[in-house]
């Protein structure tokens, strides 16, 4: 009865202030006045009320103090409320720009201001604010605020299809929404973790955290819980249990919303159980529940794939739910897709690949059926739009394990797209999408390179350091208690929301360096033509996919594009690479080995009919030593190598780089340690400082470091100066994720992911005597991340690397020979060819296992020239009896 007497006069006191307008206020009461009526006015009250409020509180010149502040954030909050989206941005924009707010009133309103940003799609100053919204709220220790941004920012993170991103930033929210005692806080950032887990295609832990919650709560809590638990159900193929939960979940949440979404999962589930028709009512029912363009989108997206095999159909509800994403895109025209400038305001960008990634494959099913050419025409137009979204999601994730998701998750378009080109006979375009789906991430390490090249040193080094520490920190968040993982967390938070702001500023500041960073230009096939390829040059570049190989061969002259059968051509390059890394083979096993070695040419290079001697191949994924293949299946020693000299490139992009004049540098050192620390359990390697002093005679200004000497410390302080680097040494290449490769010192070991941290190299070969520095883990849709991929990525353009665990006096003696045929003015492909061509001359061992271990990737141009060794000599010569002349004349005038 009491509360009721106050709200009464409350309300009476409301009305009188607020009669005539707010006429109460034109006295220009004393500023107690107006922050009393703040905290009695209740938020129940109108706009209205509110807004003649502010009016007289400008009108009487009162300070806008925190009082004022509050008032914003209200004001703010009702127009959120009644649809007024502008209007509440404005208040909350007003209120976080006021000096001097307390801290908890200041990281209040920017968090409703960034929430407000997202509701907008303003999703880059969302992201700015809500890092600092948590950055200040971690410093006052205010634990719930924390855990609010961080649940915002990660679904900011799963919406763009930055999933680890998402992860990492829920697990701190959770963490925070514990030490607040915030359950709902804590239900809300397990919401994202779990999201983000289902986006990284990590099932089993999403899973297992969501039965963790429903047996702690006897039972799905909420809409959102119960949707995320059926959809990893049925990712995982468990249809009982997923249909349990459905079932339970439509008889307790009855509102419109859930209704509509777990309709939308009931279609899936009658997909699941192979009931198209019962699946396309629930998809239908669903629609009629809710309006949200973004949930209309993904039901139409499900629409159309249960209707796969009736294209047209198909094509209709993908674009209907293009249309409910940018509504420019008229529902009923195929031609009708997003232009460049609307990418970036669309809120779910994931959403609307999906949907122009199916719209591509309903085209391309369209054709097979038809055969009419405007079914090309409209795929190609789509396929255009589709790449340009790739881009952009490309450019906004952080975490390496998006980016790797997205470029596997994305390889499915780029087969649509080639076999399109394949169809229109479009040899040039094709050529484009090769280049696009392989070593993406390559080319964005080597921009941000060349980028801050373009920077005044300090500034470049500013950079490296907010990069470098950001990596250490995020190898150390995992790391120690709870307390030391908060406040680890708590500075990579700090050092993250620096570096974007620094980043920001260069990117407006200098121009150039926002160029290299996104430059985003693939080289054209006329530019392979003419400025790649020599005479007797071809490049041939090859894409695998699910339902064909696709192989493209490049000459000076002419371009072939092939569809080959990809039937059971793993198995056999397997096998092929399991005999070829073997020392000692039986008859049947050679005989086997040789048949595979011809098929293998006939399946991959025959069809093509080139005869250029020398070869780049552009492998999609694992590298296959093509100098072994065979010309036929029984002649001895009919190897390709006898006609044809090979060359190996992550892209045909990769040895077009426009590379920065390297300038004057040293020109060789060599490393060898020969034995290694006991704690590194590495065998010896005797004969190699041997094998180093005799390539020391065949080279210029020669440095070396062995035994002891060659040290990880004095690899990464002094490598990046020399023109050719040489290591004589062990590495590690896991074939799996378990572990990354690690190259041997003689003190310690490196790691692939140290050299991120190393400086760009002005190395222009690396020669890597060390046992599989070329293979590592197979990311499909970007490569294989190997020792020789790290270097490559600090801008060594040409590396010697080796497929397999190489024979040491194999090794060494081709090695020599390289570099004394190097040293005669030759390619380095031909170098290494006329190498191997000795040791089949001269050596009784013939197996590839001796021979083609080793591989020449990237750039072959020759880095001696026998017409500029008299010229060098002579200048050197000169810079003597110059240095010997000045050395004279001051002798003379001491004397």
């Amino acid at each position: 009865m009491t509360a009721s007497i106050s709200h009464i006069v409350l309300k009476l006191l409301a009305g009188i202030l607020f009669l005539s307008g707010g006429s109460a206020y034109a006295q220009c009461r004393p500023s107690a006045t107006f922050a009393f009526q703040v905290s009695r006015l209740l938020p129940s009250e109108s706009i209205a009320d509110w807004e003649n409020l502010k009016r007289d509180w400008k009108h009487c010149g009162i300070a806008r103090d925190s009082s004022y502040g509050r008032l914003l954030n209200t004001l703010g909050n009702l127009y959120w409320l009644a649809g007024n989206k502008k209007k509440a941005l404005e208040q909350l924009q007003e209120a976080v720009r006021l000096p001097a707010l307390p801290p908890d009133l200041y990281t209040q309103s920017m968090y409703r201001y960034g929430a407000y940003l997202i509701g907008n799609n303003r999703w880059e100053e969302a992201e700015s604010t809500l890092l600092q919204v948590i950055t200040h709220s971690e410093r006052y220790q205010f634990h719930e605020r924390v855990a609010a941004a961080c649940a915002q920012y990660a679904y900011l993170a799963n919406a763009k299809g930055d999933f680890h991103q998402a992860v990492e930033y829920a697990d701190k929210g959770i963490d925070y929404a514990r030490l607040a005692h915030s359950s709902s806080r804590e239900l809300y950032n397990l919401n994202q973790k779990v999201e983000g887990l289902i986006g990284l295609n990590q099932l089993p832990e999403a899973a297992q955290l969501m039965e963790s919650v429903i047996d702690s709560k006897q039972g799905p809590l909420n809409p959102d819980h119960s949707l995320l638990a059926i959809d990893i159900y049925l990712q995982l193929h468990q249809l009982p249990r997923a249909q349990e939960l459905l079932k339970q979940a439509l008889h307790t949440f009855t509102d419109s919303v859930s209704q509509g979404k777990l309709y939308n999962e009931q279609g899936i589930l009658f997909k699941h159980l192979g009931q198209p028709v019962q699946a396309q009512k629930a998809y239908l029912r669903a629609l009629t529940y809710f309006q949200e363009p973004d949930v209309r989108a993904i039901v139409y997206s499900n629409l159309g794939e249960i209707n796969s095999d009736r294209p047209t159909v198909a094509l209709a509800y993908f674009q209907r739910g293009i249309h409910q994403l940018v509504r420019s895109c008229t529902p009923h025209r195929l031609s009708a897709n997003p232009h460049t400038s609307q990418l970036q305001s669309v809120s779910r960008k994931e959403y609307l690949l999906l949907l122009l990634k199916q719209k591509v494959q309903a085209l391309r099913m369209r054709y097979q059926q038809t055969h009419d050419p405007q079914y090309l025409t409209l795929a190609q137009q789509t396929i255009t739009v589709t790449d340009q979204m790739i881009d952009r999601m490309r450019w906004s994730h952080q975490g390496m394990k998006s980016k790797l998701y997205w470029r596997n998750t994305t390889r499915s378009f780029y087969e649509d797209a080639i076999q399109v080109c394949y169809w229109q006979k479009n040899s040039s375009r094709a050529f484009y999408f090769f280049e696009k789906s392989r070593a993406v991430l390559l080319a964005d390490r080597l921009n941000e390179w060349n980028a801050s090249r373009q920077l005044p040193a300090h500034l470049a080094e500013q950079e490296r350091t907010y990069r470098q520490t950001i990596e250490q920190l995020q190898e150390l968040s995992p790391l120690g208690s709870l307390a030391e993982q908060r406040a680890t967390r708590t500075r990579l938070d700090s050092i993250t929301q620096a570096q974007q702001a620094f980043i920001r500023s260069l990117e407006k500041t200098h121009p150039t360096y926002y160029q290299y960073k996104y430059e985003n230009q693939v080289p054209s096939l006329q530019s392979v033509q003419k400025s790649l390829l020599a005479k007797d040059q071809a490049l041939v570049s090859y894409f695998i996919g699910e339902r064909a190989l696709y192989a493209l061969g490049v000459t000076p002259t002419k371009t072939v594009c092939k569809r080959l059968p990809l039937t059971g051509l793993q198995g056999i390059a397997q096998q092929f690479l399991k005999y070829c890394s073997t020392a000692q083979l039986t008859v049947t096993e050679v005989q086997q080995f040789n048949r595979l070695g011809y098929e293998l040419y006939q399946r991959l290079l025959a069809p093509l009919g080139l005869t250029s001697a020398r070869f780049i191949i552009s492998s999609d994924g694992v590298v296959l030593p093509f100098d072994a293949f065979r010309f036929s299946p029984d002649r001895p020693s009919d190897y390709l190598i006898h006609t044809h000299a090979f060359s190996y490139t992550y892209s045909a992009g990769f040895l077009l780089r426009k590379r920065p004049p390297m300038g004057w540098s040293k020109n060789f050192l060599g490393l060898a340690p020969e034995a290694f620390a006991p704690a590194l359990h590495q065998q010896p390697l005797p004969g190699s400082v041997q094998t180093l002093t005799r390539i020391e005679k065949q080279v210029f200004f020669p440095k070396t470091l062995v035994h002891q000497a060659a040290t990880k410390r004095a690899f990464l302080e002094q490598a990046a100066d020399y023109r050719i680097l040489h290591l004589f040494t062990h590495a590690d290449a896991d074939s799996t994720a378990t572990h990354e490769p690690v190259l041997y010192f003689a003190d310690s070991a490196l790691k692939l992911s140290e050299l991120e941290n190393a400086p760009p190299f002005r190395t222009r070969l690396l020669v890597l005597s060390a046992c599989k520095t070329g293979v590592g883990v197979d990311q499909k849709g970007e490569g294989v991340f190997s020792l020789s991929r790290g270097f490559a990525a600090l801008g060594i353009p040409s590396t010697i690397t080796t497929l397999w665990s190489v024979e040491n006096k194999a090794t060494y003696t081709l090695i020599e020979d390289f570099y004394h045929f190097l040293s005669q003015g030759l390619p380095q492909d031909l170098a290494l060819q006329k190498a191997q061509l000795q040791w089949l001359q001269t050596q009784d061992q013939q197996l590839p296992y001796y021979w083609s271990g080793l591989i020449q990737m990237g750039e072959t141009t020759p880095l001696y020239d026998d017409a500029a060794l008299p010229t060098t000599a002579g200048i050197a010569g000169g810079l003597v009896l110059i240095g010997l002349g000045l050395w004279w004349q001051r002798r003379k005038r001491h004397l």
